[in-house]
């Protein structure tokens, strides 16, 4: 999910920033020092929105630099556990797939594709179910639960877990396969159900003598 957290700091503006516009400089040093880094608060950084207040500049005896307390709103994504999203297939290796979520490449798992046994193919670079012939590949899109969320010192190393071996979850064409399957047998159960409802009506045959 995304975001917008509020935060207190304390920034520090180098002697060159000077004079120029104070929110701006704020962001932009903000910016750069905490765009893409992660917090297991927040989720990770991905910017700050703006600058909601100030405080007066301090100096201190020997530094050049001016710091500023500054309250500013950030946006963050964070990922929570048992959440499902939406996303595309971006790479897959014979351990598993990665789709993209967010800033982050989430895996998952070989044994987290399908309920079926699943093979890599190697020369396809795509994953086959045994007994579904279902097939997974980089640009599927794909819905996934979240099952595990270890947050490291930023996007790149931090590691998400996904699982699409739950109803509803997968590569889209099996969703709405699944879909239309359970529509279709909903449909004739009622239909059956309806018939065996309908009255019986009684026809009498007069018999002829011969």
């Amino acid at each position: 999910m995304f975001y917008v957290v509020e935060v207190e700091d304390v920034v520090g503006i180098p002697p060159h920033m000077f004079g120029a516009d104070l929110d701006v400089v704020l962001k932009d040093l903000l910016n750069e020092e905490k765009i893409g880094k992660v917090d297991k608060d927040v989720g990770v950084v991905l910017g700050v929105v703006k600058v909601n207040k100030t405080g007066s500049a301090k100096i201190i005896p020997g530094d050049s630099f001016a710091y500023v307390d500054v309250d500013y709103s950030l946006l963050s994504f964070k990922p929570d556990l048992q959440n499902v999203y939406e996303g595309q297939i971006k790479e897959v290796a014979e351990f598993g797939a990665f789709m993209g979520l967010g800033p982050f490449d989430a895996l998952i798992h070989v044994s987290q594709l399908m309920n079926d046994f699943v093979s890599f193919d190697a020369k396809n670079r795509n994953f086959v179910g045994k007994e579904s012939n279902n097939t997974l590949g980089v640009g599927d899109n794909v819905y996934a639960r979240v099952v595990s969320v270890s947050y490291k010192a930023n996007s790149v190393q931090s590691k998400i877990g996904l699982t699409m071996r739950q109803q509803g979850l997968g590569k889209s064409e099996w969703v709405d396969k699944d879909s239309s399957a359970a529509t279709g047998k909903k449909k004739s159960e009622k239909k059956i159900a309806a018939e065996d409802d309908m009255p019986v009506k009684e026809k009498k045959v007069k018999a002829t003598k011969k």
